[in-house]
């Protein structure tokens, strides 16, 4: 529904008298919150579990909605649309990233998958409704939007929580708020992910940018109402299809996920430019099949390579934390296209706005992927060295995103290495006892068994934090800015 404002945003024009930029706020809100409202959408999943969030979610939308078909003012629907819906797609949208993630954890491609419902909507939201509007008007439109949005309810009351988990690592389970705090400052000692954050930030800075222009730019260029839907379908009908392929080329490694997601913002790039300069409704058909790819790609791989980066059992802060970025520049791009088209009295300015942001992220993001190439080049040069001086058999199992999984084997027993932004997570098992080894950002720490009890040690930012799960039972001791707290039963 985000995607498919384009039909509405032109309909709000023509009947409030309203400008480009002061209307753009409103799918601006919407699809802000929907990535926005992610931390919050994190901790709720924590509290309340997927399945609560969903539903919640999903009555949000519906009320949003609802409410919007009795405003007499365009900026009462920053409240209705923007607000009130937003907020419920993100926690919608959330709540599905999570349960997806937790509920298949070793594919990708399951992912990947759960990103085609918004290209889905695109088939039949725009056709249906042009004729809504033409029928019952904009706000009949919203009432009937309202009604589907209802379905979600349904849906996410669905969710189950998953099988054979300890109560602790439930996702319906509450925890204490002060581990996320923890979280929050793991995932932010990898660089990586800072400058994941950063790059993406561009492209979603421009992401809604040509759904909402380029359908009122070719309506004002003479191609018929009729014809304005194809647009949007096409590229909901080839978001669709790259998504897909996005996931199978993923899932089987032939393609480093970092390079592709680059390559894709660059080639948006490219033709956003282009679509200025277009007139006939046969370019802006091709332009929509374009735009729904690399689009496509560049949604359906973000949380993909947020699970690279920061690892699965800290996705759901780290994919809230990247949607908040997300959310501030989803926010804030079709405003600043509208303006930038209100200024200069036509739409191309505006996706030339939308082009250069695509470029800057395409650029920042194949500097991360060079970057990553570099670390793996000396972790292998380091694994060899290691192999020479202590004699190990050491054999490369996986190569992930430019970083490298490896396996040891060392009197019968398996010992695996991990590159986290550069550094090691080492395991070693010496005499059935085990001793775990982290270096995140140069510094290290080690966790030993001795007699039976467990404790892992990390080292965050120079603070230390310890938590291991066995048989179900956790023993938690923090050491928070120097504050211990006990191990409970």
């Amino acid at each position: 529904m985000v995607q498919g404002f384009g039909i509405i945003y032109s309909e709000l024009i023509y009947q409030f008298g309203t400008s480009k930029a002061e209307t753009g706020w409103i799918p601006s809100l919407g699809s802000g919150l929907l990535l926005g409202f992610g931390p919050v959408s994190s901790i709720l999943v924590k509290l309340i579990g997927c399945r609560g969030v969903a539903v919640m979610g999903a009555l949000s939308i519906s009320i949003g909605m609802s409410a919007s078909m009795f405003v007499n003012d365009v900026h009462e629907l920053y409240l209705t649309y923007g607000i009130i819906a937003g907020i419920g797609n993100g926690m919608v949208f959330h709540s599905a990233v999570v349960a997806v993630n937790s509920h298949f954890e070793k594919s990708r491609l399951a992912l990947t998958i759960l990103t085609i419902g918004s290209p889905a909507s695109l088939l039949t939201t725009p056709f249906l409704t042009t004729i809504w509007i033409d029928t019952y008007g904009w706000r009949g439109t919203f009432l009937l939007l309202a009604g589907i949005s209802l379905q979600g309810v349904v849906c996410g009351a669905l969710f189950r929580p998953l099988e054979n988990k300890s109560p602790a690592e439930s996702d319906e389970t509450p925890v204490k708020l002060a581990s996320i705090k923890v979280e929050l400052k793991a995932i932010f000692s990898i660089s990586d992910f800072v400058l994941f954050c950063l790059y993406s930030s561009f492209g979603t800075l421009g992401y809604m940018v040509p759904y909402v222009l380029v359908p009122a730019m070719a309506a004002e260029k003479g191609v018929s109402s009729l014809d304005v839907p194809f647009i949007t379908t096409a590229a909901g009908l080839l978001g669709i299809i790259a998504r897909l392929v996005a996931g199978v080329i993923v899932a089987k490694g032939l393609v480093n996920t970092l390079l592709l997601h680059g390559t894709a913002l660059l080639i948006g790039a490219i033709a956003t430019a282009a679509c200025a300069y277009f007139s006939s409704y046969q370019m802006f058909l091709i332009y929509g099949g374009i735009l729904g790819m690399f689009t496509g790609i560049f949604g359906a791989l973000l949380s993909v390579i947020t699970v690279d980066i920061v690892g699965k059992s800290n996705l759901n802060m780290a994919f809230g934390t990247l949607s908040f970025f997300h959310g501030i520049t989803f926010t804030l791009g079709t405003p600043i296209a509208g303006w930038i088209a209100d200024v200069s009295e036509g739409y191309g300015n505006g996706l030339y706005f939308a082009s250069a942001v695509f470029a800057i992220g395409s650029v920042i993001s194949f500097c991360i992927y060079i970057r990553r190439r570099r670390n793996a080049r000396s972790l292998k040069s380091l694994i060899n060295q290691i192999s020479i001086q202590k004699g190990l058999n050491l054999k490369v199992a996986h190569q992930i995103i430019g970083g490298w999984t490896v396996a040891h084997q060392i009197i019968g027993s398996r010992k695996v290495a991990h590159q986290i932004n550069g550094g090691w997570t080492v395991a070693h098992q010496i005499n059935g006892d085990w001793t775990v080894a982290h270096q995140i950002n140069g510094g290290w720490t080690g966790a030993h068994q001795i007699n039976g009890p467990w404790t892992v040690a990390h080292q965050i930012n120079g603070r230390w934090t310890v938590a291991h799960q066995i048989n179900g039972r956790w023993p938690v001791a923090q050491q928070i800015n120097g504050l211990d707290s006990g191990t409970p039963d």
